[in-house]
């Protein structure tokens, strides 16, 4: 085993132990007694207003309303030309509270709200100019449950929200109207109102006007944000600020930032008040329903009207499962998805319906695998969360624009990883966005003022397969390496397609469902090649589709274009109709092309010999040819053969995947057996009592982990100590962008789920073996994604499995019977290397298609490497060392030459290393850091451990 670079020393200088993180909305929990006190002073002062009419609730009270000021002048002035100018160039669709509150009225009863079983809550800031809306609310729905504090934010948090909950009518529902509020004085200034009294017009709303200019203040003059408070005397605008302060970059840079930060404000409250419901939702009782209806409301002079910009209306269920949404996506970007891309639902409704149409299939979450094949890019982590919940982890099969690039190897993976009597299912396609204007192909993206290019990878195909089909330039001729390998693929399986985008009216649209049908040509391809692969009577869904994404913040769309499932023999089982469809019959591509995989039968076949398995199989056969005989031996005869087959097989398997490099060289071979002698001895020495198989197993797992891969700490450990290095040099969520280059298997989500609660969504680069197969394109496309002022950290490496028996290279998963190798990818590359070796196999030439193409690269990269895992004392342990060494020259080229791509500002920050899996019971998987470094946009390094 080479010198490890022991770098993960710099993570044990401080010992952490893991405790779950505070998330952000904890803090402002914390104040929800004085928001709670700040309502009961509040509804004091409002019982003791003046009274001018009254109205009769439903607990047959007569309740007196206190006259708003718009009844404190004299009737008939209508709004000025220049506040009404104002709030159509600001705040357009916007509409009188009194309208709102009767087209509120009209929606809830048409989701089931009748005013008698329903609860009113708002969280409107304290400012006296937000009582109208409250006002009009109630005529509609009863008296409010107030949980808003400074600015709007919903301050009382889950306690209040609970509260809240335990007060709805029996048998009813709760609506929650939330949102800031701006104002716009006689002059038509924003942020500015004119008060009853007052002279002048005077900010509002003051705790947004203070916060804002707290925000620009401190990221203009780079000073530190100021410290949490020690009493509650002013925490609510400490907290105001704090929250604020995730959206300072689009404040400092805007045109006006008094209309900014009201919209600013919504986004940082909808946040807030989604985590609330997420939290509380189960307080609400029986089949009670919570609608969440958020805006802006904007606050005119004294003696008009107020309007209300609704900008959310969503209503959820006991369970936080969204039932209807409607507003939540801008008014341009519904046109376009409704116009473009007819039929797409929510991600969230998207999973609901899939798991129902599988479980129509006889597929059970315990016993299915999934498996994606979904752009890069981190706007498409969205789905892939959602349908975690519904099965489990998946296995990244997709690599740029969503191609199935893993190929029939990464297939094969794929299908051996399914439970034991299971099947998989394969969700695939390309994707799109929807900037906020409604351009299509573009996307406002987290930390970025301008929309840009979704998907860059079908872009840019887009515009070369129209160039070539347009004589402007020339087919691009098959790559020599391995750098920008998929994007020429992408290129060239959306060639065939030229004369239909060339065609379009609407290129930007029209190359998604190019892309769909192209990835669906493929990924049937790889299925009908290996779908064998797929053990017993396991079945094989193939759901494709078209992704939208639309801007920070709004839900993402799925057009759902093809579902069938089919046996492991090829055979379809079913294909279902869709409702909606807008894909074009055109030309496709036949896609045709050579397998580029290891085939591995005749290198095992001595191995088969050798435990007698090859002769056993010819006898069980002869005796099944033979007539059935009266003694009825035939049958025992057949059973006892097949036992003494399988048990025969096992062993073989065992040697095959571990210590087959070990048995053609006997010196290695007693090498071996002499250390496994050696590590019983140790256990002797040490008198370890195993009382259990399972104890034994993690016995046999840390000790291999000690001797093989000393210094790697679990993920939770690993994730929480990058993120404190990483902090202490000003690398944090809101600045940061997050990459991965970790291999397709199912098993390495859980290092992604746990740095993504850290750092935000991943853009995901890697392919098999953990190979960043991405290449060039993949990076420059990410790079360009890094928020203002940011830094990127990729973190990259292979993986390899530790069994239960502490075999290296071997993995037991989920509903699985026996142990199999992992990292799959890589164990069959060190099979290919050691054939080429050994003058068994010749070396592959390149390949033409991408059906196969990843597993070729990474056994090419890899056969330099051959002469060290030759020497090695295991190869499986050296295996993963070579893998990450080749990784690694492999990322700092792709980073050198993309430099250009990174802001002159922004940061490159290197994380590599090798993921350890374990079995679950273990407790975890490990990470162990084998590299970190921080580079400036010119490649300079300005920090290496």
């Amino acid at each position: 085993m080479p010198k490890q670079k022991n770098l993960a020393k710099i993570f044990r200088k401080k010992k952490l132990d893991f405790e779950p993180e505070p998330q952000s909305y904890v803090l402002p929990i914390a104040v929800s007694a004085v928001v709670l006190l700040s309502s009961f002073v509040l509804l004091f002062i409002r019982r003791r207003s003046p009274k001018s009419s009254s109205k009769t609730s439903s607990r047959g009270l007569t309740l007196e309303r206190r006259p708003s000021q718009r009844e404190l002048i004299p009737p008939g002035e209508e709004l000025t030309s220049t506040v009404s100018k104002r709030i159509n160039e600001h705040f357009s669709g916007a509409i009188t509270n009194e309208t709102f509150a009767n087209k509120l009225d009209d929606m809830l009863k048409g989701h089931g709200y009748a005013k008698d079983r329903t609860l009113l809550a708002t969280s409107l800031c304290c400012d006296e100019v937000n009582r109208d809306l409250e006002d009009h609310l109630a005529e509609k729905f009863n008296d409010n449950f107030s949980m808003g504090g400074l600015a709007g934010f919903a301050f009382g948090g889950v306690t209040s929200f609970s509260a809240m909950a335990s007060h709805i009518p029996h048998g009813g529902s709760c609506v929650i109207v939330f949102g800031p509020h701006v104002g716009v004085d006689i002059d038509g200034n924003v942020g500015m109102v004119n008060r009853r009294g007052h002279a002048h017009s005077d900010a509002c709303c003051g705790s947004a006007t203070a916060a804002c200019g707290y925000v620009c203040k401190v990221i203009e003059s780079g000073d530190q944000p100021a410290s949490p408070p020690d009493d509650v005397i002013d925490a609510q605008q400490y907290f105001v600020n704090s929250l604020l302060m995730q959206e300072g970059e689009r404040l400092v840079n805007a045109a006006n930032r008094d209309v900014e930060v009201a919209y600013a404000l919504f986004d940082s409250q909808y946040h807030l008040m989604k985590k609330i419901v997420h939290l509380a939702a189960n307080k609400v009782p029986g089949d009670g329903k919570i609608a969440l209806v958020g805006g802006i409301q904007v606050n005119t002079p004294v003696g008009h009207d107020d309007f209300f910009l609704m900008k959310t209306f969503e209503v959820v269920n006991s369970s936080n499962e969204t039932l209807f949404t409607d507003a939540k996506v801008e008014r341009p970007v519904a046109s376009k998805l409704n116009r473009a891309f007819r039929g797409a639902v929510s991600n969230e409704v998207f999973t609901g319906q899939l798991e129902e149409m599988l479980s129509e299939h006889g597929y059970e979450k315990s016993k299915t695998l999934l498996a994606t094949s979904l752009c890069c890019d981190e706007v498409n982590r969205d789905l892939e969360e959602y349908l975690a919940v519904k099965f489990n982890r998946h296995f990244a099969m997709g690599g740029l624009a969503g191609f199935a690039f893993g190929g029939i190897t990464s297939f094969g993976a794929m299908a051996s990883h399914i439970p034991h009597g299971g099947s998989c299912v394969i969700v695939y396609g390309p994707h799109v966005g929807i900037d906020a204007d409604g351009n299509v192909g573009k996307v406002n993206r987290r930390g970025h003022h301008e929309s840009d290019a979704c998907c860059g990878s079908a872009t840019a195909a887009s515009n070369y397969v129209c160039a070539v089909v347009n004589e402007t330039i020339d087919e691009a001729p098959p790559p020599n390496d391995v750098l920008d390998a998929q994007q020429y693929f992408v290129n060239s399986l959306l060639l065939p397609f030229g004369n239909r985008l060339v065609a379009a009216k609407e290129q930007e649209v029209e190359v998604a469902y190019c892309m769909f049908d192209a990835q669906k040509d493929l990924l049937k391809q790889i299925v009908m090649q290996s779908c064998d692969k797929v053990q017993g009577d396991g079945k094989i869904a193939l759901v494709g589709g078209i992704q939208v994404n639309t801007p920070d913040g709004y839900e993402d769309y799925f057009l759902l274009k093809d579902f069938e499932v089919v046996d492991n023999k090829g055979g379809e089982e079913e294909e279902e109709e869709l409702l909606f469809s807008n894909n074009p019959e055109e030309d496709e591509g036949d896609g045709d092309g050579e397998c580029y995989y290891i085939e591995e039968q005749e290198f095992e076949e001595e191995f088969a010999s050798k435990f007698g398995v090859t002769e056993l199989k010819e006898e069980l056969e002869d005796v099944k040819e033979q007539e059935e005989n009266d003694s009825g031996e035939k049958e025992e005869i057949i059973e006892e053969k097949e036992e003494i087959i399988m048990k025969n097989t096992e062993t073989m398997n065992t040697m095959t995947n571990e210590e087959m490099m070990a048995e053609t060289n006997d010196e290695t071979m007693e090498q071996h057996i002499m250390s496994l002698e050696e590590e019983l001895n140790l256990a002797a020495d040490e008198e370890i009592t195993v009382k259990t198989k399972e104890d034994e197993g993690k016995l046999q797992i840390s000790r291999k982990m000690s001797h093989s891969f000393p210094g790697a700490l679990r993920n939770v450990d690993f994730s929480n100590q990058l993120e404190e290095l990483l902090v202490s040099r000003g690398y944090t969520q809101e600045n940061t962008l997050l990459a991965t280059s970790l291999c397709s298997e199912e098993l390495n989500r859980d290092l992604e789920g746990k740095l993504v609660a850290k750092f935000g969504e991943n853009f995901s680069m890697g392919g098999l073996a953990g190979f960043p197969f991405g290449g060039i394109t993949s990076y420059g496309t990410f790079a360009s994604h890094i928020p203002n002022g940011g830094a990127c950290v990729i973190v990259y490496g292979p993986h390899i499995g530790i069994d239960s028996a502490g075999r290296v290279g071997m993995m037991h998963r989920r509903g699985g019977t026996f142990s199999e190798p992992c990292c799959g990818s890589a164990c069959a590359a060190l099979e290919y290397v050691a054939a080429v070796r050994a003058n068994m196999i010749p070396e592959l030439t390149a390949p033409e298609d991408p059906l196969d193409a990843q597993q070729y690269f990474v056994g090419k990269m890899l056969l330099p490497e051959g002469d060290r895992l030759e020497k090695a004392f295991d190869p499986h342990v050296e295996l993963p060392y070579a893998m990450y060494d080749v990784q690694e020259k492999m990322v700092k080229k792709i980073v050198t030459t993309c430099l250009d791509k990174v802001k002159s500002d922004g940061k490159i920050i290197l994380v590599g290393g090798i993921q350890i899996n374990t079995p679950k019971d273990h407790g975890g998987d490990y990470f162990l850091m084998q590299n970190f470094e921080i580079l400036d946009s010119e490649g300079q390094v300005l920090e290496c451990m």
